[in-house]
């Protein structure tokens, strides 16, 4: 038997001899040879089969195992397990290639939520995030999840990182100028923080941290300084970084409450309120001694007198211009020698010598017996 190969050429030779018979020539019936394929000549598989469909004909839907086996797996959380299947095609499907991304990031993400911040964790999840973001042939909205995920994870890293080294450092009393320059770079971790596009867990909270934290350097700073226009702007400064912190949440929320103490008690150094005069007591009212008249019933060359409110020990009565003086018992004092009846003045001192308020000059005569009350 004649193989394929050797008929081929007869076959095209027939089949051009045919067709270039004119029209007024006899028809000829031409036998075409039969040919036989072999059985071993069939089409070479390929990962990625493709056919041309004519109208009305069915479409067949070609199933590539490895996607099949990873979408399952995928479902299953077996994340490993689904991007051992794909990533071996994944540079020549972009299918596989997107399930791989997928994957990883899901991965990435399990190990976020339960990782709770611990480093270690976190940086087995960007390495993860680090694999997704560079297969390139993958699908355009889920590879920019991965980024937005990978971004997230290194602010995280960074910030927990810069917070432990500025605490390290204010532990060790670091000078100033060292602490100050990890604070800037906490602060820079924190630009953009709330416009991320990922919900981070704990990242918003750490970044409201880290602000706060890095308002105290400044503080530290001012507190070196003596005049309060040379302090000002470094309180500015911090009282600054505290409202950013603030403004990372809805009004109310309990997240900034440490931020909110921190801006209040930098506004009320920044503009101290008046010192509180306290108002000055009212003057003690002064005690004086009140006398009135009694009646006239002693003896006509004597004058009695007797005071009450207080205690009138080392006390006496003297009438002025005389040597006529009487010192007080338990309240009372009587003093004679005077002619009858006759007018004078008297005065009252006190256990000092001093003539109290009101006991001076106080009018008299013979026969008179006085009251006096000290209040």
């Amino acid at each position: 038997m004649r193989s394929v190969r050797t008929m081929l050429p007869m076959l095209f030779l027939a089949l051009s001899v045919g067709c270039s018979a004119s029209p007024s020539s006899s028809p000829q019936s031409t036998v075409l040879p039969t040919v036989t394929p072999f059985v071993n000549d069939q089409p070479t598989p390929t990962l990625n089969p493709t056919s041309t469909i004519t109208a009305g004909a069915t479409a067949l839907t070609t199933v590539v195992p490895e996607i099949a086996a990873a979408r399952t797996a995928l479902e299953k959380g077996a994340f490993e397990e689904a991007i051992g299947y794909v990533a071996p095609i994944a540079a020549t499907n972009t299918e596989a290639a997107e399930i791989e991304v997928e994957a990883r990031l899901a991965w990435a993400q399990a190990i976020i939520q339960a990782a709770k911040g611990d480093l270690e964790q976190l940086r087995m999840a960007h390495d993860q995030l680090n694999s997704a973001v560079r297969i390139v042939s993958s699908s355009s909205a889920i590879q920019a999840q991965a980024k937005a995920w990978q971004f997230a994870t290194e602010r995280f890293i960074s910030l927990r990182l810069g917070m432990n080294q500025l605490q390290a450092l204010r532990t060790a009393s670091a000078p100033l100028a060292e602490q100050q320059g990890t604070a800037e770079q906490l602060i820079t971790a924190t630009v953009g923080l709330g416009a991320d596009t990922v919900a981070f867990p704990g990242l918003m909270e750490l970044g409201t941290a880290a602000l706060v934290a890095a308002a105290r350097v400044p503080e530290d700073r001012a507190a070196t300084l003596n005049a309060h226009s040379e302090k000002t702007p470094l309180w500015t400064e911090a009282q600054n970084l505290c409202q950013r912190a603030v403004d990372l949440w809805p009004p109310g929320a309990a997240q900034a409450s440490e931020a909110k103490k921190c801006v209040t008690r930098l506004a009320s150094m920044i503009n101290p309120p008046p010192p509180v005069t306290e108002p000055a007591p009212p003057p003690t009212p002064q005690k004086i001694l009140r006398v009135s008249l009694l009646n006239y019933d002693d003896t006509p060359t004597c004058i009695s007198f007797r005071i009450s409110g207080t205690n009138t020990a080392g006390w006496s009565l003297s009438v002025d211009g005389l040597n006529l003086r009487a010192s007080f018992q338990g309240g009372d004092a009587r003093t004679c020698g005077l002619g009858n009846q006759q007018e004078v003045t008297i005065s009252i001192s006190n256990a000092q010598g001093r003539v109290v308020l009101g006991g001076q000059g106080v009018k008299a005569k013979g026969s008179a017996i006085l009251l006096g009350v000290w209040r």
